[in-house]
C-alpha cells in the first residue's frame, strides 16, 4: 500500500471516538439551550409589550374619556356630550378622486374649525371607539 493511506490509516485508528462523539454531543446541546434562551428571551418581549399596550390603552381611554371645560371641576363623559359632526369635501386641496378611477376616497382628512367646534372632542370619540373595536391593538395605525 501506499505510505500516504497507511498513515491515514494509522491517524484514525489512533482517533478516540468517545471523544469525538461528546464533542459533537456538547456542541449540539449548546446551540439547542441558546437557540431556547432565544426563545424565552422572544416570548418575555412579548408579554411585556402586551402588558405595556395594555396599560397604554387603559390611560389613554382615561385620558380621551373626559371633556375638560375650563372653569368647571369636573369634565364631561366624551360619549354624553359627543355630537356627530357633518362633514363636507374640502376645497383646500385639489380633488383628482373623480378622474382616477382606482382611488375611491381620499386617504388623508383635514379637520378645521373654529374654537370650540369640536374637532378635538371628534378625535377623543374615533380614539375611543377605535379602542371599543380592536381591543388589543393601536387605536390607529400611523405611516
Amino acid at each position: 500500500m501506499n505510505e500516504k493511506v497507511v498513515g491515514l490509516i494509522n491517524w484514525i485508528k489512533d482517533w478516540d471516538i468517545m471523544a469525538i462523539l461528546y464533542s459533537i454531543i456538547s456542541t449540539i446541546l449548546i446551540i439547542i439551550f441558546t437557540k431556547w434562551i432565544g426563545l424565552l428571551r422572544w416570548i418575555k418581549r412579548k408579554i411585556m409589550t402586551y402588558i405595556k399596550l395594555k396599560k397604554y390603552l387603559k390611560i389613554l381611554t382615561q385620558d380621551c374619556s373626559t371633556l375638560i371645560v375650563i372653569g368647571r371641576r369636573q369634565g364631561f363623559s366624551i360619549k354624553e356630550v359627543f355630537v356627530e359632526l357633518d362633514i363636507a369635501p374640502s376645497t383646500l386641496q385639489k380633488s383628482n378622486y373623480e378622474e382616477d378611477e382606482h382611488i375611491s376616497s381620499p386617504r388623508t382628512y383635514i379637520l378645521v374649525g373654529g374654537p370650540g367646534a369640536g374637532k378635538s372632542t371628534l378625535v377623543k370619540n374615533m380614539i375611543i371607539e377605535k379602542i371599543e373595536q380592536n381591543g388589543n391593538g393601536y387605536p390607529f395605525s400611523l405611516d
